[in-house]
Parts: C-alpha cells; structure tokens; sequence
C-alpha cells in the first residue's frame, strides 16, 4: 500500500475559515468525481489542524489531504493525470500557497497499534532520519526496535487507540518530496489521552531517547488533526 500525502500551506490572503469551507466544498469533491481517482485511488481523507493543541509543536501546514493506493503504479496514474493537475494549479492560484506546501509519497506498513473506531484527535510526526544513520539503518531500525518499544510502553497500552508508520518511497524521489523519511501516526480516544501520553514518564525515560537517537527531533514536523474526512470515491 501507498500514501501519498499533501501538506498544504493556504494562500497567506486567505483566512482559515475561508480555506477550509472552499477545501470541504470545492476541492475535495472535485478530486472525489475525478474518474482516474475513482480508477486509482482507494481511499481519500482530509484531515485539519486545531490550534488548540499546544503542547504539540506545529508546523505551518494547514490541512493534510491523505490519499491511498494498493502500489506506485496508481499513485502516479492520479497523480500524471492532466485533469487532476488542472485541479490542483487552480488550487494554487488562490487558496493554496505552494511555495510552503508539499506531496509526500511512502509506503504503509500494517498497524502496530490497530485504530479502533471514531478517533478524536491524531497526531502525526513527519519524521527526519538522525544525520548518523543512512534511510536504510534507519527504516529497520524504525520498522523493529522502536515500535516494539512504543508498544510495550504501558502508557501507550491505555492511551493510544491506533498506531501506524510510514517509510518514504525513495524510488519516487524527484517526483515526491523528499522532505521527510517517514511519518509516525498515532491516534487517541481525547486530547487528554494525547497530553497524558507525552507528559508520562515512560515515554521521557524510554521513548523520547530513543526518538533522540533515531531522528533529527528539531527538524521533524508535527501536524494534530481533530477533524477528519472520509471522502467518497
């Protein structure tokens, strides 16, 4: 399976409202009625930011739209289609500032925590290998030990209610942004279930090091989505 995900900055001349009511009423129906992502894609999502979260570190992303694919091949059959790129250059004209915005393609592996139903709040890490180690030391590193850390975290047992990883498809590179080698996408039944996680001292004394030792911390990019849209395809 393929995600390819995009990180979208609105038009600085825009307000949020006014992003978000064009993106839920314009932009996602007419990617939803495209015949080639009706023919390629398997799932469509959007996802919004809150300001609310403030504990989270933020990046200036406003929006994720999440698309899904059984391989490469349909990711780039959407994404090659000069329909849908006359979608997307009409987004950028008024309501998206592309110069801050970004497609980022990677491959999903199966859930390590599986996401029961009706989520409230996820947060993704847009993750950046630590300099030390090369994409592949990292991936294996990141795709064994670390989950199979995260998951015996007690504290990760009672709060998180879904947890998946993502590595960056380095085969795209050129044609995706190479920004990110992975990300990290956790779910949670509340905020409070988020915040206890991260404040919990089995994620400061277990997880956090080994995040440090993993990734470039600084230069990753966090995103917390409290709404989220399935869209019909």
């Amino acid at each position: 399976m393929v995600k390819v995900t995009q990180c979208i900055t609105r038009h600085p001349e825009k307000s949020y409202a006014e992003f978000t009511d064009w993106l839920e009423s314009t932009h996602m129906p007419q990617i939803s009625k495209l015949k080639p992502a009706k023919a390629n894609a398997s799932s469509l999502t959007s996802l919004h930011s809150s300001t609310k979260d403030r504990m989270i570190p933020q990046r200036k992303y406003d929006c994720l739209i999440e698309i899904c694919f059984d391989d490469v091949y349909k990711a780039l059959g959407l994404f090659s289609d000069s329909a849908f790129a006359a979608i997307c250059e009409a987004a950028y004209e008024g309501y998206i500032d592309e110069s801050n915005s970004l497609s980022f393609a990677a491959s999903i592996f199966p859930p390590v925590i599986g996401v029961q139903p009706n989520p409230k709040a996820k947060l993704i890490n847009f993750m950046v290998k630590n300099e030390s180690l090369n994409f592949e030391a990292f991936a294996l590193r990141h795709k064994t030990e670390h989950i199979e850390l995260f998951a015996s975290l007690e504290e990760a047992k009672k709060n998180v209610k879904g947890y998946s990883i993502t590595h960056r498809l380095t085969e795209l590179d050129g044609i995706f942004s190479d920004a990110y080698d992975g990300t990290a996408e956790l779910f949670f039944g509340s905020a409070v279930e988020m915040y206890s996680l991260f404040a919990s001292d089995g994620y400061k004394t277990l997880i956090r090091p080994d995040e440090l030792e993993l990734l470039e911390f600084g230069q990753c990019d966090f995103f917390v989505a409290r709404d989220m849209f399935e869209h019909c395809l």
